[in-house]
């Protein structure tokens, strides 16, 4: 059996980074085509932020639909939960949320929206 050498190794390394990359950009998308192709758009409110991942911050947030209540998070960068800090993480801040109606635990937001321009729903 032949050995690889590194430049090969290093090849097979990044071909298969690339197409993770791809994957999940592809997963993505279909995720969310799926979810606008039978959108119900709502109010979720934030309820904590906490330690998630590896070194990460996620936002733990709820939303009501059909009298279910469903609680999900967020990966959230660290700017914006030290943003949140000094305004109780901003627990009971709200924001507009789009779900799935048939399946209501898949949903997408304006992330851009919320974690860099805090565009809250005031009520």
């Amino acid at each position: 059996m032949r050995k690889l050498t590194k430049n090969q190794i290093g090849i097979i390394w990044k071909v298969g980074f690339v197409a993770l990359i791809i994957f999940v950009l592809i997963q993505s998308y279909y995720h969310k085509k799926t979810i606008e192709s039978n959108p119900y758009e709502l109010t979720a409110e934030i309820i904590g932020i906490e330690n998630c991942y590896k070194n990460g911050r996620c936002i733990v947030f709820k939303y009501e639909y059909k009298n279910k209540t469903y609680t999900d998070r967020a990966n959230s960068d660290w700017s914006f939960s030290n943003w949140c800090k000094d305004k109780n993480n901003c627990r009971g801040y709200k924001f507009k949320l789009t779900i799935d109606k048939d399946n209501p635990e898949k949903n997408i937001a304006d992330w851009e929206k919320l974690f860099r321009k805090k565009e809250f729903v005031t009520q």
